[in-house]
């Protein structure tokens, strides 16, 4: 099982893919209204999967694409 690793602060949060969903809905609700988020890992680390569940949850509707693939 993937599982990815990503950092809030001082927090670090671990997470599978499979759990997606829920993790982007518990970044929403620690990010307490912060606009400015970054996202380091590897390629293929699932980092774009992630934003594209949070932009889901936001109600973004406009597809939400890696800029990696787009260089």
């Amino acid at each position: 099982m993937t599982q990815l690793t990503i950092a809030i602060m001082a927090n670090t949060i671990t997470f599978s893919l499979s759990d997606i969903r829920s993790t982007a809905k518990s970044l929403l609700e620690a990010a307490k209204g912060r606009k400015k988020w970054i996202f380091i890992g590897e390629i293929g680390a699932g980092k774009t999967t992630l934003i594209q569940s949070i932009c889901e949850q936001l109600g973004v509707e406009e597809a939400v694409t890696s800029p990696t693939f787009s260089l």
